[in-house]
Parts: structure tokens; C-alpha cells; sequence
């Protein structure tokens, strides 16, 4: 048990020091005593972490099908799908994330694919759940609102700023969209 979480926290000091070598080496060394979910889900981050997107699909893929709770797989399935802009299919991983964990970051990550896959009425109502779910969040609000200006929805935009002031007074992004809205820059 302490040499499998030892080969665990290697593999998951590879990925946050997105090392894509140091986790294919890691891998083949202590793969075989991985779960298959784990070891496919690492396999197939190093191929995202080298812009090799049709092989992390296929590695996130069979690490989704090898234990379909897992909700670290599907997030990155999402995101692989997002960067080779699969939109669609990065949607169907994204709802099957915030089934499993609902949170706001998940939320608001499945509005941004619904809003590059075309449906902005459905990005609107993700970012809303992502606002709901974390009182704390504020990108969500700066995505709604910048969908809202690129429709022509000043009073929506203004709002949607409002709440992420609210929250974060300083936030960058929502102050400059506010000064260019109120014809300030």
C-alpha cells in the first residue's frame, strides 16, 4: 500500500510539474501496479501535455470507460476535447462531470464549451449554476457578461459585472469590461 501511493505521488509530481517525459517513464515503470483508470488517465495527460491530442483522447477515453466515476478523467477528457476543439464532445464530458462533482469550476467550464459549441443559452445557464453553487465565484459572471456585450445585451452585461464586483471589487477583467461598457475605454 505505501510503494503504490509512493508510485502515485510520483506520477502526480510529473503531472504538476507537467513533465510529460518524467510521466510516460513513470508509467511504464510502475504502471502495471495501477489501477487501469489511473494508469490511462496519466498516459493519456502526458500525450495532452505534448499537444498530442488524438492519443490523450484515446487514453482519457478508455480511462472514462475503465472507471466512469472518476471524476478527474472526464475533466480532462473535457479539456483535451476543448483544445482540439471537439466542442460537442467536450459538453458530453463536462455534463458528465458536474454529475459527479457539481461544482462551480466544473460549471462554469461546461458553460464555456456550450458557448464555443454554440449554445449560449445553455452557457448562461451553467455559469448561473456556477454562481449558485460557490458565492465566492466571479469568472462565471465575467464570461456571462462578455457573452452579453458580443449579443448586444448591455443591461444583462451590466449586470452580470455588477455581481462580479461584488464579489471581487478588483477583479481585472470585470473593471475593464465595466469602463468600456460605461464608454470609459
Amino acid at each position: 500500500e505505501t510503494a503504490l501511493r509512493a508510485r502515485i505521488n510520483l506520477l502526480a509530481a510529473a503531472e504538476a510539474a507537467e513533465d510529460p517525459v518524467a510521466i510516460r517513464r513513470a508509467v511504464a515503470r510502475y504502471g502495471a501496479a495501477l489501477e487501469p483508470a489511473l494508469r490511462d488517465f496519466y498516459r493519456g495527460n502526458a500525450a495532452r501535455l505534448e499537444a498530442d491530442y488524438p492519443t490523450a483522447l484515446r487514453w482519457l477515453e478508455a480511462c472514462t470507460v475503465a472507471d466512469p466515476g472518476m471524476a478527474a478523467g472526464w475533466a480532462r477528457l473535457g479539456e483535451v476535447n476543448f483544445l482540439a476543439e471537439a466542442y460537442p464532445a467536450a459538453v458530453a464530458a463536462y455534463r458528465r462531470l458536474v454529475e459527479l462533482a457539481p461544482d462551480a469550476a466544473n460549471w462554469r467550464d461546461l458553460g464555456v464549451a456550450q458557448e464555443r459549441a454554440g449554445d449560449p443559452d445553455a452557457a448562461l445557464a451553467s455559469w448561473e449554476r456556477a454562481t449558485a453553487s460557490d458565492p465566492r465565484e466571479v469568472l462565471a459572471y465575467v464570461y456571462a457578461a462578455r457573452l452579453h456585450v458580443g449579443a448586444d445585451r448591455r443591461d444583462a452585461a451590466l449586470a452580470a459585472l455588477r455581481a462580479a464586483l461584488a464579489r471581487d471589487p478588483k477583479h481585472p477583467a470585470a473593471r475593464r469590461m465595466l469602463l468600456q461598457l460605461r464608454g470609459g475605454g
